[in-house]
C-alpha cells in the first residue's frame, strides 16, 4: 500500500517539514495540520482503512518534531506558543528531547520553562530550575519582548521575573526593571501602578522596608525619567500620598531631592534654621519690652514719647551797645564820665575811660 511505503512516507513528511520552514507563523500552521487531522480521523469512512491512521500519526508527529527541532522561539508571538500542545507533558517532552542533541534539549527546556511562566496563573521562580545561566537569559529576553506590548496590572507578577537574578541572591536587576517600564509602559501612570503594587512583594523588601537597591532605583527613575511626576496635583492624590510605608519614605525622599535648590537647603537645614528663628523672635520681644520702658529714648520726654525740647542757645547781639555814665573819682572831689560798651559775646563789659572831668557841682572842667 502506498502509505506504508518509505518512499512515499519520506517525501510526505520531507515535504511537511520544508513547508513549515517557510511559514511566517509556524506554530499556527502546524496546529491547524493537527485539527484537520484529528477530523479526518474522526470520520468513519477513513477508520476502515488500516493504513491512514499510522500514517496520519506519522504527520502528526512530523509536526510537533519540527516544533520541538526548528522552532525560532525569538520569532513566535505568545499566543501562539501556548497552543503547542505537547509543552503540557513536560516529563514526556524531556524525554523525547533526549533522543537529539544537546541544543534540542536545551530549546526544550526554555520552551517548557516559558510555558509554566506564561501558563500558569502564579508562576514562581522554580520556573527557572535546572536551566543554565545561557537558557536563563534566553528565557527572559523572550519574556520580556512577549511582555513590552502588554503591561497591565495583571501581568506586574509575570514581568518581575524578566529581571530576576536567580536563586542565589533572590534579587530583582531594579533599575533595568524600572528603565523597561519607561520604554514599553503605556503611560506614566503604569508605572506608578506597579511601583504601589510592589510594596508588599517579597523581592522588594528587607525586613519592614524596600530593598535598598530597589529605594535607590526608584528615586533615581523620578530624577532620570520623571522628574515632575510630583508636580501633578491629580497625581500626588492618587499614586504618592497616603500610600503606606515602607513606599512613602522613598516618595517623600524623591520629592525633596527634586525641590529647587533652596527648598533643598531650607529642609536640610531645618533645625537650625528654627532655632535662629526663635532666637529672632525672643530677642525682638525683649528689645520691644525695653522699648516700652523708654530704655532706648534717645531726644525724647521719658513716657511720652514725644521729641523733647531742644535747649534754645543764648541770644547774641548783632551789634555792641555804647553809653556813658558819670562816676567819682576815689576822692570824691571830682566826677568822671566813662565811656562804656558792652558786647553780647559772654565777654562782659569793656570800659574805655576818659572824656571829661566835672566838679561837685557838676561843672565841667576842662576843655
Amino acid at each position: 500500500m502506498l502509505l506504508e511505503t518509505k518512499e512515499f512516507i519520506d517525501l510526505a513528511t520531507g515535504t511537511l517539514a520544508e513547508k513549515l520552514r517557510h511559514e511566517v507563523e509556524p506554530v499556527s500552521a502546524v496546529n491547524a495540520l493537527l485539527d484537520m487531522i484529528d477530523r479526518l480521523l474522526a470520520e468513519k469512512s477513513h477508520q476502515a482503512s488500516k493504513g491512514m491512521l499510522p500514517f496520519m500519526e506519522l504527520l502528526s508527529y512530523t509536526a510537533n518534531v519540527f516544533l520541538l527541532t526548528e522552532l525560532e522561539l525569538e520569532q513566535v508571538r505568545k499566543d501562539a506558543f501556548l497552543q503547542i500542545g505537547f509543552l503540557a507533558y513536560p516529563d514526556e517532552v524531556r524525554q523525547w528531547a533526549a533522543r537529539y542533541p544537546s541544543h534540542v534539549e536545551s530549546n526544550a527546556a526554555v520552551m517548557l520553562s516559558a510555558y509554566r511562566w506564561f501558563h500558569d496563573e502564579e508562576p514562581d521562580e522554580s520556573i527557572f530550575d535546572g536551566l543554565s545561566p545561557a537558557e536563563m537569559d534566553r528565557l527572559q529576553k523572550l519574556g520580556r519582548r512577549w511582555l513590552q506590548d502588554d503591561l497591565r496590572p495583571a501581568n506586574f507578577g509575570r514581568l518581575v521575573f524578566a529581571f530576576y537574578r536567580g536563586a542565589d541572591s533572590g534579587m530583582i536587576e531594579y533599575g533595568a526593571l524600572l528603565y523597561y517600564f519607561q520604554q514599553h509602559a503605556p503611560d506614566k501612570e503604569t508605572v506608578y501602578k506597579f511601583m504601589n503594587w510592589s510594596k508588599n512583594k517579597p523581592f522588594f523588601l528587607r525586613g519592614k522596608k524596600l530593598e535598598p537597591g530597589y529605594a535607590s532605583a526608584l528615586v533615581a527613575y523620578f530624577k532620570k525619567y520623571d522628574s515632575d511626576a510630583f508636580k501633578d496635583r491629580a497625581n500626588r492624590k492618587r499614586y504618592f500620598e497616603k500610600v503606606g510605608e515602607p513606599l512613602q519614605s522613598v516618595y517623600d525622599k524623591a520629592r525633596r531631592e527634586l525641590s529647587p535648590p533652596l527648598v533643598r537647603w531650607l529642609q536640610r537645614n531645618r533645625k537650625p534654621l528654627v532655632w535662629f528663628l526663635a532666637l529672632i523672635l525672643v530677642g525682638g520681644a525683649i528689645a520691644g519690652g525695653l522699648a516700652a520702658f523708654g530704655v532706648f529714648d534717645r531726644g525724647e520726654q521719658a513716657g511720652t514719647g514725644k521729641p523733647a525740647a531742644k535747649p534754645v542757645p543764648p541770644q547774641q547781639t548783632a551789634e555792641p551797645q555804647v553809653y556813658a555814665r558819670l562816676t567819682d573819682d576815689d576822692g570824691g572831689s571830682k566826677a568822671q564820665t566813662e565811656l562804656v560798651f558792652e558786647f553780647g559775646t559772654g565777654g562782659g563789659v569793656r570800659r574805655l575811660q576818659g572824656g571829661h572831668d566835672y566838679g561837685k557841682a557838676g561843672k565841667r572842667h576842662g576843655p
